[in-house]
């Protein structure tokens, strides 16, 4: 049997996720982002 790997990815809460998506929102409200950057980045 081989050992797991290592998960590399980082976890994240539902209510983090939530706030950053938030704040992506606002920056594209705020004229920050274009409506393509927003959508990559959510």
């Amino acid at each position: 049997m081989m050992p797991q790997r290592v998960d590399q990815l980082v976890r994240v809460s539902d209510e983090d996720r939530d706030r950053a998506g938030h704040r992506l929102q606002e920056s594209f409200a705020d004229g920050r982002l274009s409506a393509g950057e927003l959508e990559q980045r959510l």
